[in-house]
């Protein structure tokens, strides 16, 4: 389809748009004219329906009043026919008796009296029956009354004159068999109203005897409240009723106050109420209240007689119907209708959207088709069509150019049989494409009937239709034989780049080798010099000199080690350029390491009058794993710098730690100072190597701005960065966070050993307060917040411990306190914080405690927590008491008595352990495998079971990992099932932490074993089990290094060295020499016949064998600090455990094994007492 017939297309389908609009418009004109034609005919049907309505109602009133006047006369009737009535009248023409059966006026009376009661009792709308004489002028004969208690016959004496009466007067002027009705009046009685009220219709016949002379009347007063409440109940909500007598006074109304007006109110009456308007139907009236509220109503008027007499003889009632309930009928008519025409027009607009979305959706279809078939003629790109059958549906001009094949010719024919390609079978592809729904392209070489090639795209893509059903595929086939020929010269150049690029990439690392191989060399040979006038130096000091001597002497070893640190400097920046430089990772403990760094870094900043600050309470680990020197090289650079250029104020160092994740765990260290800043320009080349802030710091205070871009690098490596924040003339604030693997890291137990006491701190720099602040708290204790420059010395103190600076004033006040007491005591614990390069305190008479500054928590604890351990020294002794190191171990309960089982196979690992725990009072029972452990906790005694049992993983007949197993699940005991298991390993790897703890063990630890870890985990899981614990707390004092007189005095050289760390060997063992020459003495023992059996191993292609047996020698190694064979079997045990080609790796290694076993035996019987027997 050409552009032509798209247009004539589009005009088409254009004048369809306005099909909806006539549409809606039409729909909304029938709309409006059914409504014009409903409220025509609405007004009249509701006027209709409204008479309708009331004329029910008042044809039913009409009936029922007539229906109870008819028996109310029907009812006297029956009364006046019975025998007393004419008895009583011949009794009277006769003297008192009756002629007929000589009955006596007394017992007709009484006769129909009885009949009066038995007709009250029997018809409760009757309220009263009487015989009036007329020839006693109006006197009561006989009356019956109902009455409260029931139905009365009044007395002669309680009869009453009735002449008076209307009603009396009307009836004794009645003929024979006529009737009197009377008006509805309320009751009186004595000439009052009777209450409650009672409507009453009066009824009477006229009584004459056998000579028709006038007797008297029997009157019955009748209640019409029966009467008027069924009349209510017949005339439903919302019509009501109101009934009014001939003069229109009111008998029934809807408004109490209305009712029996006649009575009770008689200035109300229907025309004084009323106001009529001309009826719009007929008896219909329009009419309106003149009280409250001026309700208007359409009402229907029926006339009920009761008699003839058409003056008085009847009662009007009065259907009435509010105007609101009209209103509201036509209102319930319109919503119904409307709703009605609503929901037609809702639909039929529905219908018409429904029609005008399938209209437009056809026509955009025709638009769509249109130009997809004028954008399918006029593409340069070949375009056919196939079918699911494989035929061509569609073939546009592009593939007539291409192909040579006209239209007519190929629609409906087999692709494959076209032989376009005949490398390609297309249908194969097409069915490909439509079960991966992905497009597939192919690039082929096609050969054109002149024999030209041209390179093609082809690119096969599935036509799905919008219910998603596959209709075919569509091949766009694209020439793109100029586009190859670009790529393909594009390749050729990038190539030959690439070739250059490479070449000088090749002369740029050469260049770069050699610098570095220039830097290292020349590096070390300046050390080479330099060690010669280190050591010149340190001999010439030696040496008497003068005062100018020793001035030039100082100032030569100060150049010195400047050059020193430069060139370690150099070597490590050209180290990690070269990316040379490894880490050598090991765990240790944080806060020791902190505090020991911060110890020798602070004797630099007091040298300057710098208060050096120490802050690691918020450290939550004991242990981690990251390289302790780099680690160390980065925080001492950064305090280095603090230092440097802090003239005044203070130094803080801050480590805190938080977990990131369940695998991540983030330790940070901040360095604070007060010094000059750095200027906001600067801040960007800081980190740069070679450069510094500016060139006067350089000349003001030395260095080469190296130290910070190698600190950047290192904390890289350290999975860290470095960060900071400055103020130019206040000071700068370095940050140095580094990442740690969380399964590396072992989690410190809250303190509260300083529960209970309560601290009062006063020193000069906030800083340090913060930080004692926080020391406290962390470790259990309280601060008060007394006033320590107003209080006064009492023995009823706020506070147990006051921790003070020696130049606080304070301090000569409780000097003189002291000096007034016999025992120059105070009333508190006083600690007093030292500098050492601060005057000594001033106090004569007062005892106190000596802290060093910085304050260390181990120190802190050590002296207020330990009270066993320390003596208050006097004031006269200046001396500082000795910092503890690490050859003391700290623990918090007594365990003595406690029972363990070491578990191992290897003697000399067993040997070790039992010695390190030596210390701790324990007994102890051995077992070699974990099949023997099971069976020695079972035979164990319920009174005296083990507490902690600690487990070698690798053993035979039951490994640790199985016995471990066993154990929970009761197999030494139900008592034992429980109890702390720790594992001893020496597989480091990252996931045997999660295996042990997996196993059901309690913990873990690394061989070579730990003497400070060893003591601490096990006294740790002792005292969760061991009834006598946190006790006093204890300190472990570690031996001296003290060799015995029988061990030879030869120094160790650098070669042995690398095969024997006697320094590593004794630090595992706690300074016990004596625990080394055992050990040592059973490897020596012991060590032969393990090696023999690897051998065997090795020969007989026992890979299984040959890995146990690495394993232990490996942790044997360890034990006894021979490291470079604790290598060796490390990596024989990795050889042997991947069970792959690796028997000749295995051999090579068991050579270097045989070798440095023989130099390792000479060693060990050159420096121990330990000898081969």
């Amino acid at each position: 389809m050409d552009y032509e017939v798209l247009h004539q297309k589009k005009a088409t389908t254009s004048e369809g748009r306005f099909l909806i609009p006539l549409a809606i418009a039409f729909i909304a004109a029938i709309m409006c004219s059914a409504i014009f034609f409903f409220e025509l005919q609405l007004h009249k049907n509701i006027k209709n329906s409204v008479a309708e309505r009331l004329r029910e109602s008042s044809a039913t009133v009409d009936v029922q009043v007539h229906e109870k006047i008819n028996k109310y006369k029907n009812d006297l009737q029956f009364l006046y026919s019975t025998p007393p009535i004419a008895g009583l009248a011949r009794a009277a023409a006769n003297g008192g008796n009756d002629p007929l059966d000589n009955t006596t006026s007394g017992q007709w009376k009484k006769r129909l009296e009885t009949i009066f009661v038995a007709f009250l009792q029997s018809n409760s709308e009757f309220e009263q029956l009487r015989i009036i004489s007329t020839q006693r002028a109006g006197q009561e004969l006989i009356r019956v009354d109902r009455a409260a208690g029931g139905i009365v016959v009044k007395a002669d004496n309680q009869l009453q004159d009735k002449s008076g009466r209307d009603y009396y007067q009307q009836s004794s002027q009645l003929s024979q068999g006529d009737m009197y009705l009377s008006a509805i009046t309320l009751n009186r009685e004595y000439g009052k109203l009777d209450y409650p009220y009672k409507p009453m219709l009066r009824i009477a016949l006229p009584i004459f005897d056998e000579n028709m002379q006038r007797y008297g009347l029997i009157i019955a007063n009748i209640n019409t409240s029966q009467l008027f409440a069924s009349l209510n109940a017949m005339v439903q909500a919302p019509n009501s009723l109101i009934l009014t007598d001939s003069e229109g006074y009111f008998l029934v109304h809807p408004n109490e106050d209305f009712r029996f007006s006649r009575d009770l109110a008689p200035n109300k009456r229907w025309d004084s109420v009323y106001k009529s308007e001309p009826a719009y139907l007929e008896n219909i009236l329009s009419i309106s209240s003149n009280f409250a509220g001026k309700q208007q109503y359409e009402a229907l008027t029926k006339r009920i007689p009761f008699t003839g007499d058409l003056e008085t003889g009847f009662i009007d009632a009065h259907i009435m119907l509010p105007h609101s309930e009209i209103n509201a009928m036509e209102r319930e008519q319109r919503i119904s209708t409307y709703a009605f025409l609503f929901g037609v027009s809702a639909f039929l607009v529905f219908v018409l959207g429904f029609l005008h979305r399938n209209l437009k959706r056809n026509r955009e279809l025709a638009e769509a088709r249109a130009v997809s078939s004028a954008i399918i003629s006029g593409s340069k790109d070949a375009i056919i069509a196939i079918s699911e059958i494989g035929l061509v549906s569609s073939w546009n001009k592009a593939a007539t150019e291409l192909f040579g094949f006209q239209r007519e010719q190929v629609l409906g024919a087999d692709i494959n049989k076209l032989n376009l390609f005949p490398n390609i079978n297309i249908k194969e592809v097409c069915n490909e494409v439509k079960s991966r729904r992905k497009q597939h392209e192919i690039e082929v070489d096609y050969q054109q009937s002149n024999q030209h090639t041209t390179h093609l795209a082809l690119a096969f893509s599935a036509i799905f239709d919008e219910h998603h059903q596959h209709n075919g595929t569509a091949i766009l086939i694209r020439d793109t034989t100029v586009e190859k020929q670009a790529s393909d010269k594009i390749k050729q150049i990038n190539n030959e780049l690439e070739i250059k690029v490479a070449q000088r990439t090749a002369q740029l690392e050469k260049a770069s080798q050699v610098k570095s191989a220039f830097i290292s060399n020349i590096s070390h040979e300046m050390r080479t010099p330099l060690n010669g006038v280190i050591g010149t130096l340190n001999l010439i000091k030696r040496e008497s000199l003068s005062n100018q001597q020793q001035h030039y002497l100082e100032m030569t070893e100060v150049s010195v080690n400047s050059l020193n640190v430069l060139i370690n400097d150099i070597l490590d920046l050209s180290k990690i350029e070269a990316g040379k430089l490894d880490l050598d990772k090991k765990a240790f403990n944080p806060i020791k390491f902190f505090e020991s760094l911060s110890g020798s870094m602070a004797v630099k900043a007091q040298e300057k009058n710098l208060e050096f600050i120490l802050d690691i309470a918020d450290v939550e680990y004991s242990s981690i794993v990251t390289d302790p020197h780099r680690y160390s090289q980065v925080i001492t650079n950064l305090i280095n710098n603090a230092i440097k250029f802090t003239k005044t104020g203070f130094i803080k160092f801050t480590a805190t730690s938080k977990r990131l994740s369940d695998d991540n765990v983030e330790l940070c260290c901040t360095i604070q100072d007060t010094g000059i800043g750095i200027a906001p320009e600067n801040q960007n080349k800081l980190f740069s190597a070679f450069t510094q802030a500016d060139n006067s710091v350089a000349a003001q205070y030395g260095g080469t701005g190296l130290g910070l871009s190698i600190c950047k690098q290192l904390a890289s490596l350290l999975n860290g960065q470095i960060s900071f924040e400055s103020t130019e003339g206040k000071g700068s604030t370095f940050t140095f966070t580094i990442q740690l693997d969380s399964q590396n890291v072992e989690k410190r137990q809250p303190s509260s050993r300083l529960k209970d006491s309560v601290f009062a701190v006063s020193v000069k720099q906030p800083e340090l307060e913060r930080s004692l602040t926080k020391l406290i708290s962390h470790c259990g204790g309280q601060l008060t917040n007394v006033d320590l420059e107003s209080f006064e010395v009492s023995d009823n103190m706020p506070f147990d411990t006051l921790i003070l600076e020696p130049g606080n004033p304070l301090l000569a006040k409780l000097d003189s306190f002291s000096e007034n007491t016999y025992d120059h005591s105070l009333p508190f614990k006083l600690v007093v914080l030292i500098n050492p390069t601060e005057p000594p305190p001033q106090a004569k008479f007062c005892t106190f405690m000596r802290l060093s500054k910085p304050v260390l928590i181990s120190e802190f604890l050590l002296k207020l927590a330990d009270e066993r351990l320390i003596k208050e020294q006097p004031a006269q002794d200046t001396r500082p008491l000795r910092r503890e190191t690490d050859t003391q171990i700290h623990i918090d309960v007594d365990i003595a008595g406690a029972k363990i089982l070491i578990v191992d196979d290897n003697d000399i690992n067993a040997a070790v352990a039992k010695g390190t725990l030596m210390s701790l009072a324990l007994r102890f029972e051995m077992a070699s495998n974990g099949q023997q452990a099971i069976e020695i906790l079972a035979s164990a005694p319920e009174d005296d079971p083990f507490n902690c049992v600690l487990m070698d993983c690798q053993m035979p007949v039951l490994n640790g990992y199985d016995a471990a197993a066993q154990i929970r699940k009761g197999a030494g005991g139900e008592y034992h099932s429980d109890i702390p298991i720790i594992a001893m390993t020496a597989n480091a790897m990252l996931g045997e932490r999660k295996k042990c703890l997996n196993a059901g063990m309690s913990d873990y630890i690394t061989k070579p074993i730990s003497a400070d870890k060893l003591i601490t985990t096990t006294a740790k899981w002792v005292a969760s089990t061991y009834p006598k614990h946190h006790t006093a707390p204890k300190t472990i004092a570690v031996p001296e290094v003290n060799q015995s007189p029988a061990i030879l005095q030869e120094e160790l050289i650098d070669e042995e060295k690398q095969h024997w760390n006697r320094e590593a060997a004794l630090g595992r063992l706690m300074n016990n020499e004596v625990l080394l020459n055992k050990v040592s003495k059973m490897f020596l023992e012991s060590s032969h016949k393990k090696i023999t059996l690897l051998t065997q191993a090795i020969k007989d292609k026992d890979y299984h064998a040959i890995a146990t047996t690495s394993h232990a020698l490996k942790g044997t190694c360890g034990d006894v600090g021979a490291a470079k064979l604790h290598l060796h079997f490390t990596e024989l045990e990795v050889l042997a455990a991947s069970k792959g080609n690796t028997l000749k790796d295995i051999q090579l290694k068991l050579l270097e094994i045989e070798k440095d076993y023989e130099i390792l035996l000479e060693i060990l019987q050159k420096h121990t007492v330990a000898r081969v027997g």
